[in-house]
Parts: C-alpha cells; structure tokens; sequence
C-alpha cells in the first residue's frame, strides 16, 4: 500500500468514526442532516487526497524540510514519552490504591484542565513567542513530571502535577500547530498536517505500547524519569529549530480584549454547524 493510499485509508477511518459521532451528538439537538453519507464525504476526502500523488511525499517533506523535520521529531519524542508515562501513572494509582475510582480521578485531572483552559490557552498563544512557548512548557513538564516520584505517601499529588502537566499541553500543541504553516510551502501544507495528526496517533500506540511491556519489567519510577528525559530532548531540539517569528497581536492600535476574544471563540463553537462532532478528530 503506497503512501497516498495509506493517507485515504487514515482519512477514511476518521471520517467514518466522524460521522457516527455527528449522527450521536447532533441528532441528540434534532440538528443531523440525513442526506450526509460516509460515501459523498469520503469520495471529497479522495478528491484532495490525490493531489498528494507524489511518490513518497511523507519521507520526501521530511527529508527536504530540515526544520519542520526537527519539530517533527520533537514532537514525537515527546508524545511517546508522554503515554509511555502515562500508562505507568495509571498503573502505579492502581497498584497503590487499589481503587478504579482513583484511576477515573487520574484521567479526569488531565482532561477538565484542557476542557476548561483550551479556549484562553488560544487567546494567550496568539500574542506570545511561539517557539519560546513550545521550549517553556516542554521544560516545565520536565520538571512537574518528577513530582510522580514523590506520590508513593501523597497520592493526591498524583492528581496536581497531572493537572499541571495537562495546561502545560494545552499551551504547547495549539503553539505547535500554528507554527507548521510558516515552516512549510502551501504545497506541502496538506502533507505537513496529515503527517503531524498520524504521527501522534502513532506515537500514542508506541507509547503505550513500550510502556506496558516494560512495565512488566521496571517500575513506573523509570518511565517518570524517561518521559522527563523525553521533554528535555524535545526541547533541546526545539532550541536549534529555526521558526519564523508569527504575526504577534499587538497592543499598540487597541487595548487588547482578552474576554472578548474568548467570547468570540465560544461563538464560533456555538454557531458552526456540527463543530463539537469535528472537535473530536
């Protein structure tokens, strides 16, 4: 299977989980338009797919964009790190509590943290550094992820630096996908973002993966501070990343709104058809 057909195969997969979670959600609001058939979508995700037709256009960006290669491979490093960590941290709640409700609490002092802050995370990006944002917060969660070694007598601390690691991630991917424009051609932009999306899925498995198997072996201690290593390094590669400088809002022609920006952001939820569908892939 060649790279083009490989990139319809992922396409239409999420397209058809999309569309069941369309029909859920929507029809739940009366809102679902049943004319919307997996075949219409896909044969317009098919369309755009075949512009990509070039002979190994995954390795072929990879290999001629240094730059975006090396934040490719941050991010990837940093993503394994980060579910090889995580599996660790839901076994090593369980083994001391003993309690799947502790485990649930884990998940959710990841998740409400993003659920809540994502919209101002976006505001607060659009006006700051891109790359010195990406560098920070890949260096505070190299830091915060150390407190899990420490959650042996405090299992609540468990709950605290998850909860710090998840805003920290709510700053670093809106950051990181903003900057994947100004480092890539109009041409390569298609391939650049399906490139980017995979490899996370991806790096999520690998992760998980490598983390159950040496789980078996070594304890949660050891992905703690290899998933710490794992944010230094992307880091350091982010460092010596060249990233154009974005168009940075600012002040100077009218006082910045922030609650008006986030306000206009929820709009944009509310009004646009089947968003919270698509919010999910």
């Amino acid at each position: 299977m060649d790279d083009v057909h490989i990139f319809e195969y992922n396409l239409g997969l999420k397209l058809y989980l999309k569309l069941i979670l369309l029909k859920v959600v929507n029809r739940a609001f009366n809102n679902y338009d049943e004319n919307i058939t997996l075949e219409d979508e896909f044969n317009k995700i098919k369309q755009g797919g075949r512009l990509l037709e070039n002979k190994n256009v995954y390795t072929k960006i990879l290999k001629n964009n240094n730059e975006y290669k090396k934040l490719f491979y941050a991010q990837t490093t940093s993503t394994i790190g980060d579910w090889f960590s995580t599996i660790a941290l839901l076994t090593f709640v369980y083994g001391i509590t003993g309690s799947p409700f502790m485990v649930s609490l884990t998940l959710i002092s990841k998740g409400v943290p993003q659920l809540l802050f994502s919209p101002l995370a976006g505001v607060f990006v659009d006006r700051m550094n891109r790359k010195k944002i990406l560098i920070i917060t890949d260096l505070i969660r190299a830091i915060i992820v150390l407190g899990f070694l420490f959650a042996d007598n405090f299992i609540y601390l468990v709950f605290i630096v998850n909860a710090l690691m998840a805003l920290c991630s709510t700053l670093f991917n809106p950051a990181r996908q903003s900057v994947i424009p100004k480092m890539v051609s109009k041409e390569e932009l298609p391939v650049a973002n399906s490139l980017s999306s995979s490899m996370q899925a991806i790096s999520a498995i690998i992760g998980s993966s490598i983390g159950g198997l040496v789980l078996g072996f070594l304890s949660p201690n050891i992905a703690f501070a290899l998933n710490s290593m794992a944010f230094f390094i992307s880091a350091l590669i982010i460092k010596f990343t060249e990233i154009p400088q974005t168009e940075i809002k600012q002040q100077s022609t009218k006082k910045i709104n922030y609650s008006r920006d986030i306000v206009d952001g929820y709009k944009f939820m509310r009004f646009t058809d089947h968003y919270f569908s698509y919010l999910w892939f």
